[in-house]
């Protein structure tokens, strides 16, 4: 019985440690890094949303996404992020082939750009200390150089998605081909960045 009270005691201050340590971070945490991390959490949450197939945004279960995404806000520099990311594109897919809804650009364009305000910002926020003094034109930097990346990318998707459906359908084999030509040559120049390092 006193190895158990003693454990219990070992644990609680464990605990207590924790806390205060988490304590001492917010007191600390200034603005560039809290605004970093909240800019993280919240492109997770959009694009948690966004991915989110329609019964069950309308249902109370999809406030389970806030601490998901807060979490990411929490732990920029692990691999949360990256979880909450396949989380997104794994609730897409489930949303578009199991429950049959249909592709709209708009929800295309919002789960993109919340993925990748998400990345960008944890990336962010993953180096800077909670105690950083980051100057206002560091930010206005940053969110100008991701913006322009979002514009510049969903102009292009967004334009080649709307030639691709204008095109006439027609049976080539040329086009099988050419396929599987670019996804060899992707494959290989992914196998040869991983042999590079």
């Amino acid at each position: 019985m006193m190895g158990v009270l003693a454990d219990l005691r070992a644990v609680g201050g464990a605990v207590r440690t924790r806390v205060v340590y988490l304590v001492q971070i917010a007191r600390r945490l200034s603005a560039g890094p809290a605004f970093m991390r909240l800019t993280a959490a919240a492109g997770a949450l959009v694009a948690v949303c966004a991915a989110a197939p329609t019964p069950l945004l309308q249902s109370p279960q999809i406030s389970m996404a806030l601490p998901v995404s807060l979490g990411v806000g929490l732990w920029p520099r692990t691999r949360w992020v990256g979880l909450v990311g396949l989380l997104a594109l794994g609730t897409w897919v489930l949303t578009t082939v199991g429950f049959e809804e249909p592709v709209t650009p708009w929800r295309l364009v919002v789960l993109a750009s919340g993925l990748y305000t998400m990345h960008a910002a944890a990336a962010m926020a993953s180096v800077l200390p909670y105690d950083a003094v980051v100057a206002p034109a560091v930010l206005v930097r940053w969110a100008a150089r991701t913006l322009t990346t979002l514009v510049a990318s969903l102009t292009l998707g967004i334009g080649g998605l709307i030639i691709v459906s204008r095109l006439q359908a027609a049976q080539t084999l040329a086009a099988p081909i050419a396929g599987a030509v670019v996804a060899a040559g992707l494959a290989g120049m992914l196998a040869w960045l991983l042999l590079r390092r």
